[in-house]
Parts: structure tokens; sequence; C-alpha cells
């Protein structure tokens, strides 16, 4: 059985998965250029940005899929997800916790304090994204903070943005105690 396994694996390695998943974002760009050009070009933007800032960061293949499912997720929550209730909140929890993975992975500090500028980095992206968020709706009149469906808004701006910032909370503390984890676990087996 576990033979079968090994093979699997050794077919669809990562790389091949984040150029799956990458390269989805370019399919989605191009079949929402015939849908909806606003949302095309939301796609087609980040597809581009994730291309450009790769040039830069050189993301591993890790890195490449959660950037890229996490985007997926974003676009998808554009084209109506967001009215279904708390799917904003699990692209926060699932945003911030792989933003803090890559960032405890790339951070080259001592183990004590990583963890802790690793949260702290993670939730300042996160009270970053509520202040574009109120920009946001200032400026354009839009209605990216409170929860709204059918017009009728459910949850009001600033509760909104609270369990925003608390869901990425709790998606930096998730990610900071699985990389403890399995920090853990790969000194046990050095051992």
């Amino acid at each position: 059985m576990k033979t079968i396994y090994k093979k699997i694996y050794n077919t669809i390695n990562l790389k091949h998965l984040s150029f799956f998943v990458y390269y989805s974002i370019l399919l989605t760009s191009v079949v929402l250029f015939f849908i909806d050009r606003f949302y095309f070009l939301i796609s087609l933007s980040v597809f581009l940005l994730i291309l450009i800032s790769n040039n830069f960061f050189k993301f591993s293949p890790f890195e490449l899929i959660s950037i890229s499912g996490v985007s997926y997720l974003s676009i998808i929550g554009s084209l109506g997800a967001y009215n279904i209730f708390f799917y904003d909140k699990v692209v926060h929890l699932l945003t911030i916790f792989f933003i803090t993975l890559i960032i405890l992975n790339r951070l080259d500090i001592e183990k004590e304090y990583k963890y802790f500028f690793g949260i702290l980095i993670a939730m300042g992206v996160s009270a970053s994204w509520e202040i574009y968020e109120y920009f946001y709706d200032t400026i354009f009149y839009g209605q990216m903070q409170g929860v709204y469906r059918h017009g009728n808004q459910l949850l009001d701006k600033l509760d909104d943005t609270m369990f925003d910032i608390l869901f990425g909370g709790i998606g930096s503390f998730l990610a900071t105690i699985s990389k403890m984890f399995s920090l853990y676990l790969k000194e046990g087996r050095e051992k």
C-alpha cells in the first residue's frame, strides 16, 4: 500500500501542483474575459502580480501554491462567494495562515524570536488589509467592510473588521503552532 502512495507522490510533486494552481488563475482570467471584464482585470492582475513577484522572491512550490490558492479564493469570492456567510472569514484565516508560514520559512533569526515576529508581521498584514478595505469603501463607496446579503447588512462594518483581524490572528496562531510542531517532529527524527 505504501508503494502506491509513494508512486503517486513521486509522479505529482509540489512543483507540478504549483504550476497547475498558478496557471488555473490565468485560465480563470480567460474565462472571465467573456463573463465580466472587471473580474477579468482583477484575475489577470493577480496572475501578473504573482508572475512578477516570483521573479524577485523566487517562491518555493509550497509558497506558490499558497499564494495562488488564496488569490483564487479571493477571485471566487469576488464572483459571489462572499455572499456566503463566513466565506470572508475563512479567506482571512487561510490568507494569514499561509502568509505566516511563508514569513516563518523566510525569517532568518533565532528560533525564540522567529515565532513572535512571524505572528507580529502577519497581524500587521491583516491590519493593513483592513485599512485598505476602509479606504476602498470610503473612496469608491464599496462594500468590502461589513457582511451583506442581497443588499441587507448582516454584520456591522466595525464588527466585520474586528472579526477579520481575529480570524487572521487565529490563522497566524495556527500556522505558528503547526510550524513549531513540524520542527519538533523534524528534530525528533534527526536524533
